[in-house]
């Protein structure tokens, strides 16, 4: 996907997922994404935040924001992925313009269409954009337009933001959120038990049936994506990112990447480098 993207500054795609496409790894982009649920349920992971998406709620990515899907049920769910760069704002746009297209990124995150006939108005621009090569006119047209209802609407979705979750979901956030700023120090459940006044084997529990994953796996993958970003943008040498990601020793460090990345941070970062340039 990012090689379409970087060629044409938008890229579009529709696809049917299942338990089989969760993801065990959080990810992050050097792009915004719009993504347009079309299934009944599913968890979706927004930086420090967990929460369950309905059909035809849209989830606002900004760049640079780990997240991650999570299929709660059995069965077959549409989603429809809408990506683009700067590089397209800034060809298409205004600075005006793209400041009101790019609000929904800093603040709503997400929103649900209400009406029937708001939901047929995006399902006929997700169509044009689907049907229409990304580097066309009316490809780009049905971007614009797209992206343009969606900051109109999402004004007017912000009541719905405020739905509550359930009281499990609402701690395991507030656990995501608390590891997420706490990554770099010696977390353990034994640990988050005692801050959040919890039973280790119920929250361990809890953890792994909002996030879909056991406790120990989120914090390593935190901590992992947390280094890839750093291989991707920085300079650090690699001793000085395994402490900066709180790993307690290097073996355990390149171990963990290696099983995760299929390479080495050192080869990861060479890899990243010759995309870049």
């Amino acid at each position: 996907m990012m090689e379409n993207v970087k060629l044409h500054c938008l890229y579009v795609d529709t696809k049917i997922s299942s338990l089989a496409d969760n993801m065990v790894n959080q990810h992050f982009h050097p792009y915004y994404e719009v993504y347009y649920f079309l299934g009944d349920e599913m968890t979706f992971f927004l930086d420090n935040s967990a929460f369950t998406l309905k059909k035809h709620d849209i989830v606002f990515v900004d760049k640079f924001v780990y997240h991650k899907t999570f299929y709660d049920l059995n069965t077959e769910s549409q989603r429809v992925n809408i990506a683009f760069h700067d590089a397209f704002l800034k060809e298409n746009l205004t600075e005006l313009q793209t400041a009101k297209i790019l609000k929904p990124f800093e603040g709503t995150k997400r929103m649900r269409f209400q009406d029937e006939k708001t939901k047929h108005l995006f399902e006929l621009l997700v169509h044009s954009m689907i049907d229409n090569h990304p580097s066309s006119c009316i490809g780009r047209s049905a971007l614009i337009t797209f992206l343009n209802e969606l900051s109109v609407r999402a004004k007017q979705a912000l009541p719905y933001l405020q739905e509550p979750v359930s009281k499990t979901s609402q701690i395991v956030s507030q656990i995501i959120d608390y590891i997420n700023k706490h990554y770099k120090s010696s977390l353990s459940l034994d640990f988050l038990s005692d801050e959040f006044h919890i039973s280790k084997y119920h929250l361990s529990r809890m953890f792994k049936q909002v996030a879909g994953i056991g406790f120990s796996v989120f914090l390593t993958e935190k901590r992992l994506t947390e280094a890839q970003r750093l291989l991707s943008s920085t300079d650090m040498s690699i001793t000085e990112i395994c402490g900066e990601c709180g790993f307690d020793s290097m073996s355990n460090f390149l171990f963990q990447f290696e099983k995760y990345y299929y390479m080495s941070p050192r080869e990861l970062r060479k890899t990243k480098r010759k995309v870049i340039s």
